[in-house]
């Protein structure tokens, strides 16, 4: 099995193809302006439902307060309040970027991955997302 940096390539696309990743970017940037900003715009946020009626944190609990510090461009306080939607924040925002590159340029970034690795990556993926859950858990019971 190839290592996966090998299976990246380019291939000439149409600008449309960059349209859903430019969406994700302007949400990034209007979220990114808006948290940067106008900081009080968090008190309007309702509390988690799910952490009050079970008293455990959901598992994107803090994934505000990760875009929040991302904002500020704090990489440690982000990460320490919700790993998995920190990093998810930063790949969408590559990803935007990347479809703004490929609007300009007319050639997308490829990345080939035959359906065994896209399924290994699927349970991967899901893997992290709950091991965000129970470090998001731990560190609830533990600050208790």
């Amino acid at each position: 099995m190839k290592p996966l940096w090998r299976s990246i390539g380019y291939k000439k696309q149409a600008p449309r193809a960059a349209i859903p990743g430019l969406a994700v970017l302007t949400v990034c940037l209007a979220g990114f302006i808006l948290l940067r900003f106008f900081p009080g715009v968090l008190r309007a946020m309702p509390p988690c439902l799910f952490r009050q009626q079970f008293g455990i944190p959901c598992p994107s609990c803090g994934a505000t307060h990760a875009a929040t510090h991302l904002s500020r461009f704090a990489l440690k306080p982000a990460f320490l309040a919700n790993p998995f939607f920190a990093i998810l924040f930063v790949v969408l925002g590559l990803w935007g970027v990347a479809s703004l590159t490929t609007l300009i340029s007319g050639r997308t970034l490829v990345l080939n991955i035959s359906p065994k690795r896209s399924a290994q990556w699927y349970w991967l993926l899901l893997l992290l997302f709950l091991l965000n859950w129970l470090f998001l858990i731990y560190t609830n019971l533990s600050a208790v």
